[in-house]
């Protein structure tokens, strides 16, 4: 349509200069031939050249000079248009626009954009095929997760592991943490079992606790383990109390020197060892916990070295935690809390999730180790801006209880 238009603009053009005055044989040929190419300007300027010495034709140049600059603009809009469908893709149109511009400051500028859309269009093909493989992608690891998931929760850790490892794009590492779990589950029956043939119902009955922290019912039913474990160790223990005579009750300690501990912890700080002074300190507040002095040289150790050093003391207390050395794990977050760390929170929830699997794992169910832990999730829900930790590093059993501590 557009180039029925331009031809019936070209009649009119060459029409136009025929009639308005008689040219030579010559200028008729140059000026039609610069018509059909398309070239008005061309056939302007020559009819304005022949206007030098031939007043006749100086309406006719006049007239074809503004029919020209018409042309301009239209080609300016033109090559507006053009670059519009460029920037939106439609390079159709933009090609049709920039090859229907024939003369002018805005010609050249077409031609080079015409020398760049075939680059455009492979840029675009590209960036095309790579969203659709993206999206496809996605839509893969929704989909192996799913399958991952239902496996997991199934107890099919061989289809889950599968299918986790299948998720490669933006969920990735959820699925990573998915196999982590299933690793640490594995590891703990692995080790569960190795205790158990050695007949160390203890250490066997920990490690399959740690396995049912993770998925209670999953391959090799650890939650039953730990059930089994109990009855080994009472059995053992019975046959014990019958074989061997009791035990002597064992001497007191004694008592500590808190003015030894005092003066130590005063050299360590003098010498510049920092860790070897607050050990010392924190020794004397588990035999004095209101002792002024410790406590106000732990508050000026804390001063000078940061929070580095007393985050060590809670990084240790939660790795503790997930080994299954849970007297290891009291024992570091409790040092932490007295350091006065800063994630006092995040210490009393691991203090509370140790209590609470110690009460789970104690074949006499110790109450009071219950409503202890009870207490330390009700302490960290008090800590602004406390969270717990996310579902998969921690027992959905101790989250439960967690939730349900009321202040």
């Amino acid at each position: 349509m557009q180039d029925r238009r331009l031809m019936l603009a070209l009649f009119a053009f060459s029409a136009s200069v025929f009639m308005a005055a008689q040219m030579s044989p010559d200028l008729q040929k140059k000026v039609g031939d610069a018509v059909r190419q398309h070239r008005t300007d061309l056939a302007a300027d020559y009819i304005c050249e022949a206007a030098k010495t031939d007043p006749s034709l100086q309406g006719t140049c006049t007239s074809n000079r503004q029919q020209v600059e018409v042309q301009l603009q239209k080609f300016e809009q033109k090559y507006n248009d053009g670059v519009k469908a460029v920037q939106e893709s439609r390079f159709d149109d933009a090609k049709t626009a920039f090859r229907t511009i024939y003369f002018g400051d805005y010609h050249d500028r077409a031609q080079d954009m015409l020398s760049k859309i075939p680059t455009l269009e492979q840029q675009a093909k590209s960036n095309q095929q790579a969203a659709e493989s993206a999206q496809r992608q996605e839509a893969d690891d929704a989909r192996h997760l799913s399958e991952g998931l239902n496996a997991f929760e199934g107890g099919d850790f061989n289809t889950a592991k599968a299918a986790f490892r299948n998720v490669l794009a933006s969920r990735r590492g959820e699925a990573q943490g998915w196999l982590n779990k299933i690793s640490q589950y594995e590891q703990a029956m692995s080790e569960g079992q190795q205790a158990e043939a050695q007949q160390n119902y203890g250490a066997a009955k920990q490690k399959y606790g740690l396995a049912a922290s993770i998925k209670g019912n999953g391959p090799g039913n650890p939650s039953s383990k730990v059930s089994a474990m109990d009855n080994l160790l009472r059995q053992t223990q019975q046959a014990n109390n019958r074989q061997t005579p009791p035990r002597q009750v064992e001497p007191l300690k004694p008592r500590v020197d808190v003015a030894k501990l005092l003066r130590d912890a005063k050299r360590s700080s003098a010498s510049g060892d920092t860790r070897a002074a607050r050990k010392t300190y924190l020794e004397v507040l588990q035999a004095e916990s209101g002792n002024a002095e410790a406590l106000s040289a732990i508050e000026e150790l804390n001063k000078r070295a940061g929070s580095s050093e007393v985050d060590t003391m809670l990084a240790d207390g939660i790795r503790a935690f997930y080994g299954g050395a849970y007297s290891d794990a009291e024992e570091s977050l409790k040092f932490y809390l007295l350091s006065k760390g800063s994630k006092v929170g995040l210490a009393k929830f691991y203090r509370g999730a140790t209590k609470l699997t110690r009460f789970y794992l104690d074949p006499k169910g110790d109450r009071s180790l219950y409503d202890d832990a009870v207490q330390e999730f009700k302490d960290a829900k008090q800590v602004s801006g406390f969270t717990p930790p996310d579902a998969k590093y921690i027992s959905p059993k101790i989250l439960k209880v967690y939730e349900q501590a009321t202040l």
